[in-house]
């Protein structure tokens, strides 16, 4: 997710995922622009997986996708 997204905050999408019983399990990655660490903490703290800052590197971004699939079981 996103954290500036119409309609939804990246931060309330977190928080609506991780309050779904279907949703507890499943991955969640911040990718934003900003560098606002307090930020950064809140949402790892709402249960987001990992947050990436823009501009990504496509290589290392799959990484870490694969990675947080792996921790969710997912294959």
């Amino acid at each position: 997710t996103d954290l500036q997204m119409p309609g939804m905050t990246g931060e309330e999408l977190v928080q609506r995922v991780r309050g779904s019983a279907h949703g507890a399990q499943l991955p969640v990655i911040v990718l934003t622009g900003t560098d606002e660490y307090e930020t950064e903490a809140r949402l790892m703290e709402a249960g987001a997986d990992d947050y990436i800052r823009k501009p990504i590197d496509p290589p290392r971004f799959l990484a870490r996708v694969k990675s947080a699939l792996r921790r969710a079981g997912v294959s």
